[in-house]
């Protein structure tokens, strides 16, 4: 039987992945919480290797604490990068695939138009270099490798943007909201089913030979000031407590980390694999409905 390792099963795009192979009853997923395997730990994931060979990696564990990686720096390269270069040996060593989830923090954001995979990477903050780090040691050690960049990832699940806002809604007190940053919102709803299409495509398919890097983002692209309204007024649509947000601009913001104002990424390379990113507003509406604020 073929065996999908996935590890952050824990995160987001990890318990979405996990309901979706579940409603498939599909069996060759192995979820892998971090108390189940460390991924900086070579000699942990060269054991489980040994008893559970992979066919393919989806690694989804990363440090995602953008402001706490600037105090945190080595905790954040070992693992994203070094994590990812233990999972990449060890899939290199199997001839397994490792699908790799990376950021649009690895740019800087001064382009004028949606980044492209081949555009210049500079990224602004720990948590980006990090992540780029992870990049190339996977891109020299792993032959079947697809690195995905996705961005501003939300759901149901934990603490992210869209539940912050709605957390908030009840506080009602007003908050700012910075609008001059713009990217993609990315549901791990989405992000999880693009990822079970992959990853079924290389598990069945031996003749796929799609390797490199792809962008996977939802449309349409926005600031984090037009999601906040856009997520209050499903809010008031559902006769639900919204909350009062101020526009502000990044300088008006300060925070740890600097962030790229542009965030957006051109997602037409993987759409020729068949998977394409549809519209994040229903997606938002949905968690505004069923979510439950703390």
């Amino acid at each position: 039987m073929s065996s999908c390792w996935v590890t952050g099963a824990r995160g987001q795009v990890g318990r979405a992945l996990q309901l979706l192979v579940e409603f498939q009853e599909n069996q060759n997923y192995l979820f892998l919480t971090r108390g189940c395997l460390d991924i900086t730990d070579l000699i942990a994931v060269h054991e489980l290797a040994e008893t559970n060979p992979p066919d393919c990696i989806i690694n989804l564990a990363a440090y995602t604490d953008v402001n706490g990686a600037e105090d945190d720096r080595d905790k954040a390269y070992l693992i994203n990068s070094i994590g990812v270069k233990n999972l990449a040996t060890i899939a290199a060593m199997h001839h397994a695939t490792l699908i790799h989830i990376s950021t649009d923090y690895v740019f800087d954001g001064t382009k004028s138009s949606p980044y492209v995979e081949t555009d210049k990477t500079n990224p602004l903050n720990i948590y980006g270099k990090s992540k780029l780090k992870g990049e190339e040691y996977a891109q020299n050690l792993c032959p079947k490798l697809l690195i995905i960049r996705t961005s501003w990832i939300f759901s149901e699940f934990g603490k992210n943007f869209v539940t912050t806002m709605i957390d908030l809604s009840l506080s009602q007190t007003p908050i700012r909201v910075i609008d001059d940053q713009v990217g993609g919102p990315t549901s791990a709803r989405s992000l999880a089913a693009a990822l079970y299409n992959l990853s079924s495509k290389v598990i069945t398919d031996p003749t796929f030979n799609h390797w490199g890097i792809f962008h996977f983002c939802q449309q349409p692209y926005v600031s984090w000031f037009e999601l906040c309204c856009k997520t209050q007024e499903f809010l008031n649509s559902q006769q639900k407590k919204s909350l009062l947000a101020i526009p502000c601009s990044t300088a008006e913001f300060p925070q740890a980390a600097d962030r790229p104002k542009n965030s957006t990424l051109n997602c037409e390379k993987i759409e020729k694999l068949g998977l394409l990113a549809t519209s994040w507003l229903s997606d938002v509406e949905r968690i505004t409905k069923f979510y439950e604020p703390s």
